[in-house]
């Protein structure tokens, strides 16, 4: 249904009204900023290598694993999530790099990683939700209280998460959770805030790159507008249940949504929302394929 809704929405924007074939007709390549391309690519590792180094650092409280091993069961985890509503499954392709009788923690820490990463989505997606509109009237201190309240509830939950194992062991028949999340109580309030800076750096980059393929199909405007829309861009996209097939509509809507009032160049729009998705998930989804097709090989070898 979402796919439906979302391919409905480009045609009404980009072919009903012939918007798409003008834009196109408009649409000249940025030839001068091509050399965008080559930090895109280079971010791209940068960003799934803070995200290896995240993980290897919430694992390396049970288990001891390489970089390598780290990046290899990110990259295949996010193979088998691309597939998986809101890619709620991104556990199943790391654990199958873990020991066997640890995953289940593996799973918690994965839970823990992921807590970080929405709480970025959250606190900058919020900035530039109040950014980009610029929210003016009685209503608009209204709105940035609720968007601080929530924030705030995010961020306490997050660093308080020991409270969850707490209300687990306080309810008998989910005890049986209780050997595999007790590993929450382990991550003290540091080692979290060195988690969520990771998690920061790491969406700093991914806005980084999507602002620079923007520029790179011509969407001129300014710079503020550009990271203020995309971190709206990312808030949405996070909230909107999609796999990799829908996510392809998904992401062409939400983009149109955001900057279609400031930018006439919609081939540029939607050339940027789906190159950031063949660059960043994509390749990397291959990759993570290999990844697990070697994985289990080397495992009937053995």
């Amino acid at each position: 249904m979402v796919f439906i809704a979302t391919l409905y929405y480009l045609y009404i924007k980009v072919f009903k009204d012939g918007s798409l074939k003008d834009s196109v007709s408009d649409f000249e390549f940025n030839n001068r900023s091509f050399w965008l391309l080559i930090p895109v690519f280079i971010l791209m590792l940068v960003n799934w290598s803070i995200e290896a180094g995240k993980w290897k650092m919430l694992i390396s409280t049970f288990e001891e694993i390489s970089f390598k091993r780290s990046f290899a069961a990110v990259w295949s985890g996010l193979t088998i999530n691309n597939w998986v509503p809101n890619r709620m499954a991104e556990f199943a392709g790391r654990i199958i790099f873990i020991n066997a009788g640890k995953r289940g923690k593996a799973i918690v820490s994965t839970f823990a990683g992921n807590m970080a990463q929405m709480m970025m989505t959250l606190i900058f997606g919020s900035l530039g939700l109040y950014l980009f509109y610029h929210f003016q009237g009685p209503y608009r201190w209204f709105i940035a209280d609720i968007l601080v309240l929530v924030n705030i509830l995010f961020i306490l939950f997050y660093f308080r998460m020991k409270w969850f194992v707490f209300l687990i062991k306080r309810i008998r028949f989910l005890h049986f959770l209780i050997k595999y999340i007790e590993i929450l109580e382990h991550f003290s309030v540091a080692f979290l805030f060195r988690v969520v800076l990771l998690a920061m750096l790491r969406y700093l980059t991914y806005l980084s790159q999507y602002v620079m393929l923007l520029l790179l199909f011509g969407i001129d405007v300014d710079p503020g507008i550009l990271y203020s829309g995309v971190a709206l861009i990312f808030l949405i996209q996070t909230f909107i249940p999609s796999v990799m097939l829908t996510d392809i509509g998904v992401r062409g809507a939400v983009v149109l949504y955001v900057f279609e009032k400031v930018s006439p160049n919609l081939a540029g729009l939607l050339a940027a929302a789906y190159s950031i998705w063949f660059i960043n998930l994509l390749i990397p989804s291959l990759f993570g394929a290999l990844f697990i097709l070697l994985k289990k090989k080397n495992k009937q070898l053995s």
